[in-house]
């Protein structure tokens, strides 16, 4: 029985798909954080300020009513018709005169 054998080793695909995820790993994070300007670190990462803001009004009250009766009524389903396959003739029309 003859084998199949690639024209490519399975090792050439190998690092090759391993390059193109590093270039799309740097292409896609590590260049757009390095146009925008030097690269930050940890240490120098600072939090903005506080913000005041007033809350007007400074209490929400919410009101809530339940119904007292439940109504639970059967649900009524028709009986299907019967429909008939036969071709339905009018009658005929008499003529007066």
């Amino acid at each position: 029985m003859n084998r199949y054998k690639s024209q490519t080793p399975r090792a050439t695909l190998a690092i090759a798909a391993f390059a193109l995820a590093a270039l799309t790993l740097c292409l896609s994070v590590i260049a757009p954080a390095a146009i925008e300007g030097h690269p930050v670190t940890a240490s120098k990462l600072t939090t903005p300020g506080t913000i005041d803001a007033d809350i007007v009004p400074a209490r929400i009250d919410v009101f809530g009513v339940r119904e007292k009766m439940i109504s639970l009524q059967p649900v009524t389903v028709p009986e299907p018709k019967m429909i008939s396959l036969q071709p339905v003739v009018p009658p005929a029309v008499k003529k007066q005169g």
